[in-house]
């Protein structure tokens, strides 16, 4: 019976042992010290008192009370490592998922605010034609003169909406992108190549960004170009002038650069230039 009592308490300390916030290292340093203390206390305490014949025995006890301690608090100490383990990959998961909302949050209103700039300034220039054309109708209200300003009009109007259709063009895409929600959990979006003749394309996106510019007081000139390094590229520029990429992708980022030079630059100009050249040896590797 006092064996038992002396394993019961030494037990409980070494529970107590297993959920402190001690290294792996310190943790079975006080968990064998402890088993090898509380064997040190049998020996003397009950030395003389065992008879004989009972020796092996009673050793056999107090062993397998030993290994049952230690075997217990190891196991205590496990399974509090174990859900502080789950505890700490629970927050990081937390973390990660608030990041993730960040960074999409952030996707949003960046690629949105382009767009939606370019297309406020040129709903903004269909409302400076169609007074125009008022002022005309008010001014002359003789047919020819009102039929000469409307086809005019017209013109811009119609160059108005091919530059307004890519803008809620990229906002669609953008949407698009809202309901791939899950890709982007994991990391990714899905790219839609299509052929597209590059020139043409260089063309397009010049064609959106110089309405933007125009609107500064005139501070800002704003040209493009399109240059070919060498006769071979040049050749195959011509043999095949289109180019295989997710130019919607291509878009938002050239739209991006835009938007940031027109809202940094004060002063001079501001230059599109699409360089195109034959791939080095190392690259083709």
């Amino acid at each position: 019976m006092q064996i038992l009592l002396q394993g019961h308490y030494g037990l409980a300390l070494k529970a107590i042992i297993g959920v402190m916030h001690f290294s792996d290292v310190h943790f079975w340093l006080l968990n064998l010290s402890k088993t090898v203390f509380w064997l040190m206390g049998c020996k003397f305490g009950c030395s003389g008192r065992v008879p004989e014949s009972e020796l092996s025995d009673f050793w056999g006890i107090v062993g397998a009370f030993a290994m049952c301690q230690t075997a217990i608090c190891a196991g205590i100490r496990f399974l509090c490592t174990l859900t502080l383990r789950e505890a700490a990959d629970e927050v990081c998961l937390r973390r990660k998922a608030e990041d993730l909302k960040d960074r999409f949050l952030s996707y949003i209103m960046h690629e949105m605010r382009n767009p939606l700039s370019g297309a406020s300034l040129l709903i903004f220039e269909f409302q400076a034609v169609i007074k125009e054309v008022l002022k005309t109708a008010k001014r002359d209200p003789h047919p020819n003169v009102l039929h000469a300003s409307v086809c005019k009009s017209a013109k811009h109007l119609q160059q108005l909406t091919e530059f307004l259709i890519p803008q809620f063009e990229k906002m669609r895409g953008v949407c698009d992108d809202v309901l791939q929600l899950e890709k982007l959990e994991k990391g990714g979006l899905e790219y839609n190549f299509k052929p597209m003749s590059i020139r043409s394309w260089v063309s397009r996106l010049a064609g959106q960004a110089a309405p933007l510019f125009t609107s500064q007081k005139n501070t800002v000139c704003f040209s493009s170009e399109i240059s070919v390094e060498g006769a071979d590229a040049e050749a195959l520029l011509d043999k095949r002038p289109r180019g295989v990429a997710d130019f919607v992708r291509l878009d938002q980022v050239v739209s991006n650069f835009l938007g940031n030079a027109k809202k940094f630059t004060k002063k001079g100009s501001v230059k599109l230039e699409c360089a195109l050249r034959m791939p080095s040896e190392e690259e083709q590797k």
